[in-house]
């Protein structure tokens, strides 16, 4: 099993973060093949709120007011205040991290082929504009599209 101080660095790059890829990237490497940490560590967990702020995001990536966000499954560490999962967001595969004590995290959203689009939510979202908290990047590399 990974060393779980590692969350501490993820969390300190989410919240430096202007390229969402680099946390992304450093979640999945550093957690992502750990069978002990996806699958055993933490416990499952409830909705937490996230599904409505799950929408309101999806609202600002589709830009449309109706957003179907369904079969949403979270795992929570809870001595970390951590919870990851995956869910469908109007149909596109969906995963995301969150920390609770710092109400911040971050959802990747599949468009298909390599589009992925990103954004940095907290349960303190509010309707307007979310400057650099929400971009779109292809997988693949390349620059940032705001």
């Amino acid at each position: 099993m990974k060393n779980l101080k590692k969350l501490s660095i993820l969390k300190d790059m989410l919240m430096a973060a202007k390229d969402f890829r680099d946390p992304w990237n450093y979640f999945f490497d550093h957690f992502g093949d750990d069978t002990e940490f996806m699958q055993k560590m933490g416990r499952r967990a409830k909705e937490k709120g996230l599904i409505k702020i799950i929408a309101q995001v999806g609202q600002e990536l589709f830009k449309t007011s109706t957003i179907t966000v369904s079969n949403l499954f979270l795992t929570e560490i809870p001595k970390h205040h951590f919870v990851h999962g995956s869910c469908f967001v109007q149909g596109r595969m969906a995963t995301l991290m969150f920390f609770e004590d710092i109400d911040m995290g971050l959802i990747a959203v599949s468009m298909g082929g390599d589009l992925t689009m990103f954004a940095r939510f907290s349960r303190a979202m509010v309707e307007g504009e979310h400057g650099e908290d929400v971009f779109v990047v292809p997988n693949a590399g390349g620059d940032t599209i705001n």
